[in-house]
């Protein structure tokens, strides 16, 4: 079985929301699914800053399915959004 690298979106719920914690509780929930292999910060609009992070995890059924449910569970986050999603080599 090979690998996946997903890079997903995610909106807090507003901009008031500190996003290094977030952050953190993202890196968290992801973490117990698959390897981040990348995090950052992307400006939006009106003040709001999304969190890119890129996951890679084991090539099975369900497994997007599995840690976009974890993301979007966490405390602060309004959505997640798939941008990109690869087999890796």
């Amino acid at each position: 079985m090979g690998e996946v690298g997903i890079t997903y979106r995610i909106l807090p719920e507003s901009t008031d929301i500190d996003l290094r914690v977030l952050g953190d509780k993202v890196k968290e929930a992801a973490e117990g699914i698959g390897k981040i292999q990348g995090m950052q910060e992307k400006p939006i609009a009106f003040g709001l800053t999304a969190i890119l992070i890129r996951v890679i995890i084991e090539d099975k059924e369900g497994g997007p399915d599995e840690i976009e449910k974890a993301l979007s569970e966490v405390a602060g986050v309004q959505s997640v959004e798939v941008l990109d999603m690869s087999r890796l080599l």
